[in-house]
Formats: structure tokens, sequence, C-alpha cells
């Protein structure tokens, strides 16, 4: 989460966690998305049998911050772009 500068962090995990895991996950804290009232845990653990049961983690819905959200084009995005320019210039010659 520290690398990718990521404020929520989910586990997804083939079996149900440990009691130690839940304490460390629990002692992270919790987050609160900027223009939200709610808090979420900073870290959750989800389980294979969660999914199936058709249970979800609890996290932030973003669907109207990403509809509002000006898009950065990272710079690989942008390279990819310029390769798939270059590559239709010859083709199309």
């Amino acid at each position: 989460m520290e690398r990718e500068k990521a404020p929520m962090g989910l586990i997804i995990s083939l079996e149900p966690p440990t009691k130690g895991m839940l304490n460390e996950v629990a002692g992270l804290g919790k987050w609160q998305m900027p223009g939200s009232q709610r808090k979420y845990p900073v870290m959750q653990i989800f389980t294979f049998e969660e999914f199936f049961d058709k249970r979800m983690p609890d996290l932030p819905d973003t669907s109207e911050t990403l509809k509002k959200a000006k898009r950065d084009i990272r710079s690989s995005e942008k390279q990819e772009e310029l390769d798939m320019r270059f590559h239709s210039i010859i083709l199309t010659g």
C-alpha cells in the first residue's frame, strides 16, 4: 500500500484469516474517503468463500467520483499511444 500510495488494501485469501491476522489488520485503523462521512478499514481480508457466498468487501462507492475525476495519463500509456500511432502510420503507409 505504501509503495502504491493506496489508502486501502484488500487481502484475498483461500483460507479464513487467523486471529493474529485479524488483529493486525484491525490495528491499521480506518480511512475516510474525501467527501464522505463513512470510514472504511484500511486493510481487509476477504476469502473466496465470502466471494462465492455473494458477500463483498466493505469498499467505498467511487462510481460518481470516477465519473467526475479528470483522468491522468501515465507516461507508459503515452508511450503505448505513440507506438500505436506509429504502427498505424506504417500499416496504412
